[in-house]
């Protein structure tokens, strides 16, 4: 069916319009309405509203804003005002025009892009987050207006974060200040973005897990904690590969005790998710639920002292655990690749092991959706009885 690139703009006919391939680069659409307006989808599925229109002899071309940031009726009026402006003699486009960039860096991260973006697009971990990243790296441009911000102002400070032996640190200033301009440009406070092709420090990929010679002393050390909540905690990380934040936000409404299936609604990559437990895994739930009491609430690891109403972090009690286990340099979410690691040592394939992780890739969706969760959990049930025979 061919879709007619002129008709009455509707928000229902706007989001159903497809995505042009990156050889149209953009679609532009005009709207029979209001005479001027067009919006332009490009291959990178941003859609924008422009006033598309010959006056008095000039061409206009203008963006006005992003869609659905703004609606069809503003984006009608807006038109509208500024046809009717230059018909009158008037410069709307003038330097001298109070322009939306004059929004302070601050203002527009935490009234615009992070209600309006971050905690609707993103995981709420994932949120807070970047606003950690932002409260502790962007303290220099807080206070700076959007247009008032240049490439060698990012650029610098981007060499002098990495330049204090924080090459990650530094990206992820980098990556975050990146992304808010993109929003701000699609949101039609800016035209352009000062972090763009500024080349991020080279990292190298970790693959710490527990080694073989380690996991004795880290589960008699686990064993030792007096801590319950956190030891179950930390030995089901261990036992399902998962993320701590997945994990974290348990319930017991995702646990699947008649298939030995845990559910994760909502994973990093977008989708939800069904993850095989090994037997270990489910004697370990099993025990946390005989031990809570169920009349208090239905996450697995309940938290009265955070917002969210289960645990939020282990840190002290990580740091602490690795002290009385004589380790050095391993994180929590190395507990993750150790669960893979060891599955690849037992002779898994990376299909499999990605599986079992909740990883997606565009080379192999296909495949892992054609897999059983039989083999599944047969390799990392393998790779448990491993870990547990070291131990």
């Amino acid at each position: 069916m061919t879709i007619k690139n002129k008709f009455v703009f509707t928000k229902n006919l706007l989001q159903k319009l497809p995505v042009p391939n990156i050889n149209q680069k953009k679609q532009i659409y005009y709207d029979s309405y209001q005479p001027g307006l067009a919006l332009v989808i490009t291959y990178g599925a941003t859609r924008a509203f422009y006033l598309y229109k010959t006056i008095k002899h000039k061409a206009y071309i203008k963006k006005i804003g992003q869609f659905p940031y703004m609606t069809v009726e503003e984006a009608r009026a807006t038109v509208y005002n500024i046809i009717k402006d230059i018909l009158d003699g008037k410069q709307p486009f003038s330097s001298n025009a109070t322009q939306k960039s004059d929004i302070s860096l601050s203002d527009f991260f935490f009234n615009e892009y992070l209600p309006k973006h971050a905690n609707i697009y993103n995981l709420k971990d994932t949120a807070h987050k970047k606003e950690q990243v932002f409260n502790h790296h962007f303290t220099k441009f807080r206070n700076k207006r959007l247009s008032e911000i240049t490439r060698q102002d990012v650029e610098s400070y981007h060499k002098f974060i990495g330049s204090k032996q924080k090459p990650s640190a530094a990206n992820h200033f980098l990556g975050l200040m990146t992304h808010i301009y993109n929003i701000a440009i699609e949101m039609g406070y800016i035209d352009k973005n000062p972090a763009i092709k500024i080349k991020p420090f080279p990292t190298k990929s970790r693959d710490r897990f527990l080694q073989p010679t380690e996991i004795s002393d880290f589960m008699n050390a686990l064993n030792s904690m007096n801590n319950d909540k956190l030891k179950d905690y930390v030995l089901l990380l261990l036992l399902t590969g998962q993320r701590r934040g997945n994990i974290e936000s348990l319930r017991w409404s995702h646990i699947d005790f008649h298939n030995n299936i845990m559910y994760l609604p909502h994973t990093k990559n977008g989708d939800s998710q069904h993850i095989p437990l090994t037997e270990q895994a489910v004697i370990l739930l099993k025990s946390i639920k005989d031990k809570q009491n169920q009349a208090k609430a239905d996450w697995i690891f309940p938290s009265t002292k955070s917002k969210s109403g289960h645990i939020e972090g282990a840190d002290v009690f990580w740091q602490q655990l690795l002290k009385s286990a004589g380790l050095k340099d391993l994180h929590l979410h190395d507990l993750r690749r150790t669960m893979a690691s060891y599955q690849a040592i037992l002779g898994s394939s990376m299909n499999i092991i990605g599986k079992s992780l909740g990883h997606k890739s565009i080379q192999s969706t296909a495949v892992y959706a054609r897999l059983n969760l039989s083999p599944v959990r047969d390799s990392m049930q393998k790779a448990t009885n491993e870990i547990f025979k070291l131990s």
